[in-house]
C-alpha cells in the first residue's frame, strides 16, 4: 500500500489525476480509503524505509495497515518511539541500517 500511496501522490503531483475523487472512481474505491492509502505517507521515513523492506509474505498481523495508520496520526517526533514499541524488530532495523 505505501508503494501505491507513492504512485497516487506522483500522479496528483504530476498532474496525470486532478484529485483524490479521480483516483477513488478509477480505483473503485471510496475517496476515503484513497485519503488513508495516502496518509502512509505522513509516516516518518525510517517507518517507510522499513516497511518498504519488510519481505512478501510478511504477517500482516504483524505489521497491519490499521496499526501503521494509527502511527502516520501522531506527530512526526513520536512516529518512532510509537512504532519501536509495537515493531521492536523497527529499531533493530534502523539501527542495522545506520551501521551500514
Amino acid at each position: 500500500l505505501v508503494e501505491q500511496a507513492e504512485r497516487w501522490q506522483a500522479e496528483l503531483e504530476g498532474g496525470q489525476v486532478r484529485s483524490r475523487a479521480e483516483i477513488a472512481r478509477r480505483e473503485g474505491c471510496s475517496g476515503n480509503r484513497v485519503s488513508q492509502v495516502l496518509g502512509l505517507l505522513r509516516l516518518h521515513p525510517e517507518i517507510l524505509a522499513w516497511v518498504k523492506s519488510l519481505p512478501p509474505g510478511t504477517l500482516r498481523r504483524r505489521v497491519t495497515e490499521r496499526a501503521l495508520r494509527e502511527v502516520a496520526r501522531m506527530p512526526p517526533e513520536a512516529q518512532l518511539s510509537a512504532a519501536r514499541k509495537r515493531w521492536p524488530v523497527l529499531g533493530a532495523a534502523v539501527q542495522a541500517g545506520r551501521n551500514s
